[in-house]
């Protein structure tokens, strides 16, 4: 019976709280579509979890849950997105047309761009995370650095590239009016 209830609250939280989520979401992402993608796998891994009777607070889950697809999400499209001179060799062209390959080419100008404003640590810190897969203490021990000061230019660098990101998108909407 308690597993019952602890599901009927769960559901619950998600009706009442899917619309903030999506909101929170947008603020943080360039694309609609990835928002309400996000939003429905936060919802679909909070119906799925193993023990949700342990979960106390499943509002609060639910965000926690989303902030971590927000953190992969990005962490996907900067591996997908920087190319040699910092990360990555190209992107995978696919079976994608010429616009596609434009845009892609256009933004991973616009992430290396991003990432040549940060100082070199940060720039090497990036490289190592997203390049090079490492963890933040294997990047800390590499670099003679805390794990704090990884953590900080992480937090650093992801926040710019997003700011710069997002300045580009509201610059192309405005191009385009």
């Amino acid at each position: 019976m308690a597993a019952a209830e602890s599901r009927l609250e769960t559901q619950t939280a998600i009706d009442t709280h899917v619309e903030r989520l999506r909101r929170h979401l947008r603020r943080r992402l360039a694309s609609e579509e990835d928002a309400s993608d996000l939003a429905q796998e936060a919802c679909l891994k909070l119906l799925q979890a193993q023990q949700p009777e342990s979960i106390d607070n499943p509002r609060a889950y639910l965000f926690r849950i989303a902030q971590h697809l927000i953190y992969r999400h990005y962490r996907y499209h900067a591996r997908r997105l920087i190319d040699n001179d910092i990360v990555l060799d190209e992107l995978e062209s696919g079976d994608a047309g010429p616009e596609a390959a434009t845009i892609d080419a256009l933004r991973r100008q616009q992430v290396n761009r991003a990432v040549r404003e940060l100082p070199p640590k940060c720039q090497k810190v990036l490289r190592l995370r997203w390049c090079e897969g490492l963890k933040v203490l294997e990047i800390a021990e590499r670099m003679g650095l805390s794990q704090a000061m990884v953590k900080k230019y992480l937090a650093k660098g992801l926040a710019h590239c997003r700011k710069r990101l997002q300045r580009y998108a509201l610059a192309d909407k405005m191009v385009r009016r």
